[in-house]
């Protein structure tokens, strides 16, 4: 049973003071985002940024097919920014499982074994074939409040496999819907919020509250699905408009009347907010809006990581939008 594998080799101080970029691998491309430090305090710029859309079949719904031609892909991105070395790169939410869970209050050198011990009870693979990392989130009286990411290491090892010999090194791997939440939702919100990423071909939804995500899920609805022109949905794509308004609302629902007051949350969702490249489909956010009868707004990725007082990034807010995850892979943990 493994914690975090790079923490096992990087103590965490050190860990998190390694320059590197934040890499999104996905179904249709890999994104990629590297900071540097500005002169004002605590702010930060663009320093590369980029995409490389990838052969259909390459990666499916999160499972890497061809790693070939994945590795040569990856390889042409170092090759054209020799500067970048360090990576901390996606996991697919498909291939991952997010709980939060009670224990008793222990030591920190405990804690690993104490949550190792508790993983079957969450998740349908045995423990002795996962990856796992946790935060611990509250202490009070004699327990610990534990958001715990789960990945199969098979899953774990086909990422890593992909950077041998490519000139890029993984120092991190990071569940993607965690990563699309620290750029989503700006650090400050302490409220309830469904993070609505809609990919080319698919769209994930997580619930998420006072910053920890609660619950998660994909619907097979993407961009591709959701045809605009003029700024209107058109006819062939209204089911699939209303599809994906029926599987949001859905899971608001469900959070507001059967979650909301237990597990010690009292905040229905507050709102919706959307990222991905489905989230600049003109038309689409005033229409989950008005039919939703919740606040519906775009993502503003940045949020959290750049004072546009003092810089502007290169990339437009709509196209920031496909650029969420490696962003929030990007972006210093707080």
């Amino acid at each position: 049973m493994k914690h975090s594998i790079f923490f096992d080799f990087f103590p965490p101080p050190l860990f998190l003071q390694m320059p590197s970029a934040g890499m999104d691998i996905s179904d249709d491309a890999v994104r990629f985002v590297y900071f540097i430090q500005t002169h004002h305090k605590n702010q930060r710029s663009i320093k590369i940024a980029g995409e490389r859309l990838l052969p259909e079949g390459v990666v499916e719904r999160g499972v890497i097919k061809k790693s070939k031609e994945l590795k040569e892909i990856i390889k042409s991105i170092k090759e054209d920014h020799k500067s970048l070395e360090f990576v901390r790169v996606s996991l697919p939410e498909e291939e991952s499982y997010l709980f939060s869970v009670q224990i008793p209050k222990v030591s920190q050198d405990e804690i690993k074994d104490v949550v190792s011990s508790r993983l079957e009870e969450f998740i349908p693979i045995k423990s002795s074939e996962a990856t796992f990392d946790y935060r611990v989130l509250s202490v009070a009286n004699d327990k610990l409040g534990v958001e715990v990411s789960v990945v199969s290491n098979t899953v774990v090892v086909s990422y890593s496999n992909v950077f041998e010999n490519t000139g890029l090194i993984p120092i991190y791997f990071e569940v993607e819907s965690k990563a699309t939440t620290r750029s989503a939702v700006p650090s400050e919100e302490k409220g309830a919020f469904a993070v609505v990423d809609i990919k080319k071909s698919k769209t994930s939804i997580y619930l998420v509250v006072n910053k920890v995500i609660q619950m998660s899920s994909s619907v097979g609805i993407g961009a591709k699905d959701l045809t605009v022109h003029g700024g209107q949905i058109l006819d062939d794509s209204k089911e699939a408009v209303a599809g994906l308004k029926d599987e949001i609302e859905k899971r608001c629902r469900y959070w507001d009347t059967h979650k909301s007051k237990g597990n010690g949350h009292s905040s229905e969702i507050e709102g919706v907010i959307l990222c991905g490249e489905g989230a600049s489909i003109k038309g689409l956010p005033n229409y989950l809006r008005s039919h939703l009868a919740r606040s519906v707004s775009k993502a503003n990725p940045w949020i959290n990581v750049i004072d546009f007082d003092h810089y502007v990034p290169p990339l437009t807010l709509d196209d920031s939008l496909r650029y969420a995850v490696a962003i929030g892979l990007a972006t210093p943990f707080n």
